[in-house]
């Protein structure tokens, strides 16, 4: 069953993703594994995995327009997309974020939405991380927040607790358009 923010994510991923629109879905883990985003929404979508192995996956699951590639470095030209949705991709450890969020930017058209979630360092997380060394998958927030208002206008931006290996830990979402 999905999470609450789960469902309001793909609310929001339904009403930005409309017919007509060309959609990009990084990463296809919740296609695999988890909330089904692109099946669940309009437009044209394209998908890029970083990971070889889940690209093979999501070609065999019948998944359409996956690409072999990262965030960091998109294999598309500028302008390309209306919509680019990230759903705990660079919030999951990426240390450059700042050259994918460029990349988002870039890809988009003049106006275009992009929709992400990303997770938050907070108290909680700090004293788990004593236990888990996981620490490196998270990256200060307000630095986060920073660059993506560099590139993008607010539209909504939400918070939520989700559990994770059974500790509560913080994430928000955001929803910009393009400056």
């Amino acid at each position: 069953m999905k999470e609450n923010w789960q469902k309001d994510f793909l609310k929001i991923a339904q009403s930005i993703c409309t017919k007509g629109k060309k959609v990009l879905k990084v990463d296809v883990w919740n296609e695999l594994y988890g909330l089904p985003i692109v099946g669940n929404i309009a437009g044209q979508t394209y998908q890029i995995e970083i990971d070889e192995k889940r690209v093979r996956q999501a070609i065999k699951a019948g998944l359409c327009n996956v690409m072999l590639g990262d965030c960091r470095r998109m294999p598309y030209p500028e302008n390309m997309f209306d919509v680019v949705l990230d759903f705990l991709t660079i919030g999951r450890g990426y240390k450059e974020y700042q050259l994918a969020l460029f990349e988002y930017a870039r890809i988009l058209k003049p106006r275009g939405m992009l929709a992400i979630v990303y997770w938050t360092a907070t108290e909680e997380y700090e004293q788990c991380d004593k236990f888990g060394g996981i620490k490196q998958m998270y990256f200060c927030r307000v630095e986060f927040e920073g660059e993506l208002r560099r590139y993008f206008e607010i539209q909504k931006l939400w918070n939520f607790a989700v559990n994770e290996k059974n500790r509560l830990l913080k994430a928000r979402a955001f929803i910009g358009r393009k400056r």
